[in-house]
């Protein structure tokens, strides 16, 4: 299959300088691809750090959860850093 796709010119001319740049692209797309599954599949360190939390009961703050927004609401609207102050 051919496809078309266009580069920036300085790319452009790295790219026909190559002695086999269809290998070259072809490789770099699969690698490229691959790398982009990968990184879909293995979910970041806060993603694994909220499900930890989720499945774990003593994390949990059930009943209390509603009370802590609103008292961490109260807080920020309330709190002022010495130079802050108009």
């Amino acid at each position: 299959m051919q496809l078309t796709f266009n580069f920036a010119d300085d790319i452009a001319q790295q790219l026909q300088a190559l002695p086999n740049s269809t290998e070259f692209v072809n490789q770099a797309i699969k690698k490229a691809l691959l790398n982009k599954a990968a990184n879909e599949e293995t979910p970041s360190k806060w993603a694994k750090f909220v499900q930890e939390i989720k499945n774990t009961p003593e994390l949990q703050l059930g009943d209390y959860a509603e009370p802590l927004k609103t008292d961490l609401c109260a807080f920020r609207e309330n709190f002022f850093f010495p130079g802050d102050e108009d």
